[in-house]
């Protein structure tokens, strides 16, 4: 009894760590080096030859290659249907607030029920809860399954497929993470009680569902922003007098646009062009594209973290007035991948801390800290495979292999030297991305060059990568 109390207290205490930062104010790790001109000068070295990157394809394009849509052309061809992305965007999205509105509902009719101590109050209760249990369940397996039958029509490319995925697993972290966090509080309702009756509020979950953090609270510290002739004022227990820095915005937005076009001539120029022309293919090829192409998976990591992890996130929490903006840590002196997980995306890290890993340490695993982060990475293996392969269209597990088995095994290779171990670090990581993307490109074009004319669920789980000669 005691351990238990024991343990309950360290997970309320961790909680309420990883909660109460969210009222401090701090900006993103790259926007503080940025302040230091030594450190500041690498990005700048790193800007200048992405500008005579781009300078060198405007050329080859205008003058050598008769207007092959400098570089952006890939990105035309990645989201062709962005209609029908953005609806199905906005019907999940609703179908979110519906579902919150629903938990509303359950609350107060539980509140309604409780105080009637009789069996039929009470088999009515039982039947409520269960209600909510399946029916949460039931809406999720929906809405997983709308998005799949969306990404399965072929009216959106794998782009626009991995990122109504993505942004449907987001949703679903986030009304996870607010019915998680507000049960047990609505469960503790009475009827005729002199405490507050505790509901969550509309606004704070509407906010929450923008705000760059996948944690529930009752509340958010919110800046105060001020216009010349508008004062907009947002009622918060915490307040900061500051205006929004639209240079900043336009800055990043800038940075997102350039990127991504350097990203797209990358992958263009020097992996679809080679990779799109290959036939009679062999393992021992693999393995060497594999290699070959393992420089340019390092600058995709740091591409599209410093898209999605540093520019987007810093985007809406300067909209939002959202003051802290520690989205990842120094993952690039990682040494191995648990640090790594930890401090690559803190955003996901946290949710998956409070939600899954004291849970399964608390109520599955009779607190063994082993099995609760493996259960961890094995979650966390299944949404990258669920969301490679819905994307793609086809089944073929590498990603879920690479992400957890040899996660599981990489992670008992201790390496003394701190600075040996970032090398093994960035090349092993560097590594099974590049295998996973050569894998998958290739796979894609030969389904693309040799298709079959009787698709059936047996042709998503059969390969066709060294079976197709075209």
């Amino acid at each position: 009894m005691t351990n238990t109390k024991e343990t309950t207290t360290k997970k309320e205490k961790s909680d309420l760590i990883v909660r109460a930062k969210f009222f401090e104010t701090k900006d993103s790790l790259l926007t503080e080096l940025y302040k230091d001109e030594d450190k500041a000068a690498v990005a700048q070295i790193g800007i200048a030859a992405i500008l005579g990157y781009l300078g060198y394809i405007a050329i080859s394009d205008i003058f050598y290659n008769a207007g092959n849509k400098f570089g952006y052309k890939l990105i035309f061809i990645s989201f062709p249907n962005v209609s029908l992305l953005m609806v199905s965007w906005c019907t999940v999205f609703i179908s979110c607030m519906i579902a919150f509105s629903a938990l509303q509902i359950w609350g107060r009719l539980r509140l309604y029920l409780s105080p009637k101590c009789n069996f039929i109050s009470a088999t009515c209760l039982k039947v409520l809860d269960s209600l909510l249990i399946v029916g949460f369940v039931c809406y999720w397996f929906g809405v997983f399954t709308f998005a799949a039958y969306v990404t399965s029509t072929g009216y959106v490319t794998n782009l626009c497929a991995a990122s109504l995925l993505l942004e449907s697993f987001r949703m679903f972290a986030k009304t996870y993470a607010c019915v998680r966090d507000t049960v047990p509080k609505m469960l503790k309702n009475k009827l005729k009680s002199e405490e507050h009756q505790y509901y969550p509020t509309f606004s704070n979950f509407l906010y929450f569902m923008f705000a760059p953090t996948l944690v529930y609270n009752d509340s958010y510290p919110k800046f105060v922003y001020k216009f010349k002739y508008i004062k907009l004022t947002v009622l918060t227990n915490f307040r900061l007098k500051t205006p929004i820095r639209w240079s900043f915005i336009l800055e990043w937005l800038l940075h997102i646009v350039v990127v991504a076009i350097t990203f797209s001539c990358f992958i263009d120029t020097m992996m679809l062009s080679e990779l799109g022309n290959l036939k009679n293919l062999r393992l021992m090829d693999i393995f060497a594209l594999s290699f070959k192409f393992h420089f340019i998976v390092l600058i995709y990591i740091i591409f599209i973290f410093y898209i999605i992890l540093h520019c987007v996130q810093n985007i809406f929490a300067e909209i939002l007035g959202f003051p802290y903006r520690v989205f990842y840590k120094d993952w690039w002196s990682s040494k191995n991948f648990v640090d790594f997980f930890n401090k690559w995306n803190v955003l996901v890290s946290d949710w998956f801390y409070i939600y899954v890993y004291h849970d399964v340490y608390r109520n599955l695993t009779n607190n063994n800290k082993f099995l609760a982060k493996y259960a961890v990475f094995f979650l966390s293996a299944v949404f990258h495979e669920a969301c490679t392969s819905l994307a793609f269209g086809y089944f073929l597990p590498i990603v879920f292999v690479e992400y957890f088995m040899l996660v599981v095994v990489v992670s008992f290779v201790k390496i003394k030297s701190g600075r040996w171990a970032n090398v093994f670090f960035w090349f092993s990581q560097s590594m099974g991305i590049s295998l996973a993307l050569v894998v998958l490109i290739l796979e894609n074009f030969a389904r693309i060059k040799c298709p079959v004319e009787n698709e059936t669920i047996s042709t998503i789980f059969t390969p066709r990568i060294f079976s197709c000669n075209q």
